[in-house]
């Protein structure tokens, strides 16, 4: 095992995902010293120049051949994309050497990225509201206040409308994405049928996406690439604000997966192993703050207590999605990839729990994901002209849910299996929202007279609660700090901790849970 030689650290976050950076932005803005341990794989160099080539020009003047290679069409099948690439790679799916994750019944991928699954995200950033926050063991104003302060480093592209009464902004100054003919077509047909859609318990307005649509160097072009990678940072990415922290003088141990970890006294020993030597080494903290995502944050307690070949329960929020079918077909082109409105159902005739909705124009993947569910059948050119997609998330109430298990390491492997585990209530929930749609929006277009599709358990990345804050197995729970299993420096500030996953977006909470976590657990604390 390789020695130490740092000596002991006060402060060490183990992950660089949106977890991760929220942490170590709280660390430093309260002036605490702080490393990072990540296996951190990157984009390839030579994709790297690529993107730097393209950021210094307009979109109008990007080369053809470039740009093929770095946005290649999607690989889009009945049950949806693939995998979303970044800059064409799939560097944020590569495995670690040292583990092995066996699915069945279940879509589930581990991101050993730098900036984990925030190279690949949809930017969504809503606020969980209070029906969702209502299963929290604490004060919805500590969370509130967790979300303003992300927003003092994230952007927020954003406008005042119906949903700001239970999902606030969170800032007094948003700035919105420019509206477009499809932000017309879709935000403004919502809002004629307004009332109607409140008697359904149906409250709309415009997406709110963490991008930059103030203008400047980083702000958003409208070259429509928003889904396949930002040449212009403009939509938020951990690893950006990374190599920020990293000139001023963070120090981050990239190329080590993090295996175990153990108390002893007034420290913390982590376990890890470099991905291109196989070594061993041992860091050693004051307070590790996990934030490694839910599977992986789950493999590290798991096998840290060694509770192997134990089944854990583990929340995910699946998501399902249909077509609507626009009356009248637009001819404006897309500029902008991400969603354009969104949509919050809260109906108990449905559901006790909220259903948050997405509305995306057409783009690539879209268009591909319904030429194969469709071959043939309906010309393309009518298609993009009147295509929106609407994509649910469903709590995880109404979901199906995983069973995670860690077996011991086998020659110097780990080993994960997932089991997905269906719910009946999932379609049901899905095809009563269709329901209210098809019939409340039927002045705006056509919602098919077919069943939503949903997605198999895992697909969604919206999974926690392995480790839920108060939960009842004194093994399998953590206190307000994120403390599980009764361990005093150890602090979970990933979704692994929180009680239930809503039916919303999760990036935005997982981020204001990390702040929160690590401003309630000082060097003092107890």
């Amino acid at each position: 095992m390789t020695p130490e030689g740092g000596g002991v650290l006060d402060n060490l976050v183990v992950g660089t995902g949106h977890a991760g950076i929220a942490a170590a932005m709280a660390l430093r803005a309260q002036g605490r010293a702080f490393e990072v341990v990540d296996l951190g794989f990157d984009l390839p160099s030579d994709r790297r120049r690529e993107v730097e080539g393209l950021a210094a020009l307009p979109p109008d003047r990007w080369d053809r051949a470039t740009t093929r290679r770095l946005f290649p069409a999607p690989a889009a099948s009945r049950s949806g994309v693939a995998a979303r690439l970044a800059f064409g790679s799939d560097f944020v799916y590569r495995p670690s050497p040292f583990l092995e994750v066996i699915a069945r019944g279940a879509e589930v991928k581990v991101s050993h990225a730098f900036g984990g699954f925030g190279n690949v995200w949809g930017g969504a950033m809503l606020p969980w509201g209070p029906r969702s926050l209502s299963s929290w063991p604490l004060p919805p104003s500590e969370m509130a206040d967790a979300y303003r302060r992300v927003l003092d480093y994230v952007p927020l592209a954003a406008e005042h409308d119906d949903l700001a009464h239970d999902f606030p902004l969170h800032t007094d100054a948003p700035v919105p994405m420019r509206r477009s003919p499809w932000t017309e077509a879709i935000l403004g047909g919502l809002h004629r049928r307004r009332d109607a859609l409140a008697r359904d318990g149906v409250r709309v307005g415009r997406a709110r996406m963490a991008v930059d649509a103030a203008g400047g160097v980083t702000g958003c072009r409208y070259c429509a690439r928003c889904l396949d990678g930002c040449a212009y940072d403009a939509l938020f990415n951990p690893r950006t604000l990374w190599r920020r922290l990293e000139g001023e003088g963070a120090t981050l141990h990239r190329g080590w997966y993090a295996c175990a970890l153990e108390e002893d006294d007034d420290v913390v020993h982590l376990t890890a192993r470099n991905v291109r030597d196989g070594s061993t080494r041992r860091f050693t903290t004051r307070r590790l703050y996990l934030a490694t995502g839910q599977l992986s944050t789950a493999r590290i307690l798991l096998r840290s207590l060694g509770a192997f070949d134990r089944a854990v329960r583990v929340a995910d929020s699946q998501y399902f999605f249909f077509p609507l079918l626009l009356w009248r077909g637009l001819d404006a082109p897309v500029d902008f990839t991400l969603a354009e409105a969104f949509a919050e159902v809260s109906d108990d005739r449905i559901t006790t729990r909220d259903v948050h909705l997405q509305l995306y124009a057409p783009n690539d993947i879209i268009l591909d994901t319904i030429r194969s569910t469709l071959p043939g059948l309906v010309p393309t050119g009518w298609l993009e002209r009147r295509f929106v997609l609407v994509q649910g998330f469903l709590h995880s109430d109404d979901s199906a849910h995983l069973e995670l298990t860690v077996r011991a390491p086998r020659d110097g492997h780990d080993r994960v299996e997932v089991a997905g585990v269906e719910n009946p209530r999932a379609m049901r929930v899905a095809r009563a929202v269709q329901r209210v749609l098809r019939r409340r929006l039927r002045g705006l277009g056509l919602v098919p007279p077919t069943p939503p599709t949903l997605v198999a358990p895992g697909r969604s990345f919206h999974t926690g609660a392995s480790f839920p804050m108060g939960g009842d197995d004194p093994l399998t729970s953590s206190d307000l700090q994120g403390r599980p299993a009764g361990l005093r420096r150890t602090h979970i500030v990933d979704a692994a901790a929180f009680p239930d996953v809503a039916g919303s977006t999760i990036a935005f909470t997982i981020m204001a849970h990390a702040d929160r976590v690590v401003r309630a657990s000082g060097p003092d604390t107890a």
